[in-house]
C-alpha cells in the first residue's frame, strides 16, 4: 500500500475547484488557473489578491490575465463589482 504525503503544502491556505471549471475544455489553462488562484483568497478571505500579486503568482501580464478572466466571465463562473468611493 502506498501513501501520498503532501506535507507543508497547505501552509498558506487553499481553496476549493469546482471541476465544472476545471473540465470546461473552452476555457484555456490560465483562465483555470486565475479561477484557482482566486478561489484560495476567496477560501481565506485574504488581502492580497490584487491584480498585481495574482499576475506576479502566475508570472503572467496585467493583459494577459484580463484577458484570460473575461472567459471566467463571459461563461458566468465569475462577476466583477466595482466599489463606488464614498
Amino acid at each position: 500500500m502506498k501513501t501520498v504525503e503532501m506535507g507543508g503544502v497547505f501552509d498558506e491556505g487553499y481553496g476549493i475547484i469546482p471541476k465544472k471549471v476545471m473540465k470546461d475544455t473552452e476555457l484555456s489553462i490560465e483562465a483555470k488557473a486565475i479561477y484557482s488562484l482566486l478561489s484560495t483568497y476567496v477560501a481565506g478571505e485574504s488581502d492580497d489578491s490584487s491584480v498585481a500579486t495574482i499576475c506576479c503568482s502566475l508570472n503572467i501580464s496585467e493583459r494577459r490575465y484580463y484577458r484570460h478572466r473575461k472567459q471566467l466571465i463571459d461563461k458566468g463562473y465569475m462577476t466583477v463589482k466595482k466599489e463606488g468611493r464614498l
